[in-house]
């Protein structure tokens, strides 16, 4: 495996622990070219757009209402590339899989949102608040949270009119 690199603390803690944020900021201290030492941004723009609802996803419903695998297949029935898409943000450092669980770590989260493009990251939101709005209509007692979360993403995504209807 090569020899044993030592993480500086101060690393460790702006990094709060994400493996994507340390591997940047160690890559970054060290000079290393910039073909592997992507910047948050840049790593968005590299992704489909469906990744990218999968992350905002992935973080709205992190918690009690964490998203699943088979939720996320249910959400996106026309994309049969969905494992991959899944398996390549487990790659990249931007989810967590926990069994059949997604999870997006809020320190990374808070990078990502920070540098996401604003009129990708408003696209973004308007697409998961349609996908959440029609799991709460189908359900509208058992899936309130959601319905809530969709007005909260159209109002954060400049959508007032709409989330007004809602």
């Amino acid at each position: 495996l090569g020899p044993e690199a030592a993480i500086p603390e101060d690393v460790l803690q702006i990094c709060s622990g994400s493996p994507l944020l340390i591997r940047q900021a160690l890559l970054r201290t060290s000079g290393g070219d910039d073909s592997t030492s992507r910047l948050p941004s840049e790593t968005l723009l590299a992704l489909v757009p469906e990744q990218r609802q999968i992350l905002l996803l992935g973080r709205i419903l992190s918690g009690r209402q964490a998203l699943t695998l088979p939720e996320l297949q249910q959400m996106f029935p026309s994309v049969t590339s969905l494992p991959e898409l899944v398996r390549q943000l487990v790659r990249r450092f931007l989810i967590d899989l926990d069994g059949a669980t997604i999870r997006v770590s809020l320190p990374l989260w808070n990078v990502l949102v920070s540098t996401w493009p604003e009129a990708d990251l408003l696209y973004t939101r308007r697409a998961v608040a349609s996908l959440l709005l029609g799991r709460f209509l189908m359900a509208p007692q058992r899936r309130a949270h959601e319905g809530i979360e969709a007005i909260k993403q159209l109002l954060l995504s400049g959508a007032y009119a709409q989330a007004v209807q809602v």
